[in-house]
């Protein structure tokens, strides 16, 4: 019994001679991002999200939809404008940007008690079915000519069998859902990295401003002392946070607002929290000697004055 679904071929390119059939009314995305496209292609030419095709049995038509910056070219002569759909006919072609990634459209065959026509015409090529934007008779003839096969078992063996195709493809989706479950786990690390380096900036200035904000140099000294020279590791956290929001954003595929703002906050409040880590570092490291003599003299006489004050109270 001969297959009579809607097909794309791929005339060549990185799929080569491949053929896969398109399930009626359901769009299959053709780029290089794996979470969102069918066909993941290596070419940097190609967009993230390029186009997509589906294919509506009602009309025979293929309605080809182009979310590229580098076009989408019917026929390799018109190109299509970016957010705009077409709706091609049997036989049509189309390639993406500016490379040799072109995919033919391959309407099903009709039987006679459907149009009255002859077994012969088995594709829909009326003149006046076509697609208003032909090839030249020298692109026509460049173009790789669809051979007509009979049968389930042969019509499909074009070098790569569509069940290989349809494996790569699932293998792709799996890879970019992993790469987006690894990138949301780092970025929820790095904004946990960064909130907690910037809650402890936020809280070390607000208490030293707190105790002596006349003498901040000193106090910051006094702080840091104090912390037994742990008070690096807020550094580290910050750092750690920034990395790790830097690499959820490079990794990250998805158009969830959510997910992208998980990067976004974390390299926000890493940044400043170095800020406010640098603020307090410094100014401890530029207080002078005698300035913070004076204030060591300073606070051991007001210690020195509340236990006279205890003992004669």
């Amino acid at each position: 019994m001969a297959n009579n679904n809607a097909k794309i071929k791929f005339l060549s390119g990185q799929y080569a001679g491949s053929e896969i059939e398109l399930t009626p009314f359901t769009a299959i995305v053709l780029g290089r991002n794996p979470a969102v496209s069918n066909f993941v292609f290596s070419n940097e030419n190609i967009s993230r999200k390029h186009c997509s095709i589906q294919y509506n049995p009602n009309d025979r038509r293929f309605a080809v939809s182009d979310y590229s910056s580098s076009g989408t070219y019917i026929n390799n002569v018109k190109r299509m404008q970016q957010g705009s759909v077409e709706y091609l006919n049997g036989g049509d072609t189309i390639k993406l940007g500016r490379t040799d990634e072109i995919i033919q459209l391959i309407a099903p065959q009709r039987f006679e008690n459907e149009r009255g026509a002859s077994d012969q015409d088995i594709y829909d090529d009326d003149d006046d079915d076509r697609a208003t934007q032909k090839m030249s008779a020298s692109q026509a003839a460049a173009q790789p000519q669809l051979t007509v096969r009979g049968g389930s078992e042969d019509s499909y063996n074009a070098g790569n069998s569509e069940a290989s195709v349809q494996n790569q493809v699932n293998n792709n989706q799996y890879n970019g859902q992993f790469v987006q479950k690894v990138s949301c786990t780092l970025g929820t690390i790095g904004l946990i990295f960064a909130g907690a380096a910037f809650l402890v900036c936020l809280i070390s200035l607000i208490y030293i401003l707190a105790t002596d904000a006349q003498h901040f140099a000193p106090a910051c000294v006094v702080y840091i002392n104090n912390w037994g020279g742990s008070f690096e590791f807020i550094a580290v956290f910050a750092f750690v946070g920034l990395i790790l929001g830097i690499v959820q954003l490079s990794k990250n595929v998805t158009k969830d607002a959510k997910i992208k703002n998980i990067g976004t906050v974390a390299i926000v409040l890493a940044v400043v929290a170095m800020l406010l880590f640098s603020y307090i570092y410094m100014s401890a490291a530029s207080c002078p000697k005698r300035e913070l003599i004076e204030y060591g003299i300073g606070q051991a006489g007001e210690s020195l004055d509340d236990m006279l004050n205890e003992l004669f109270q």
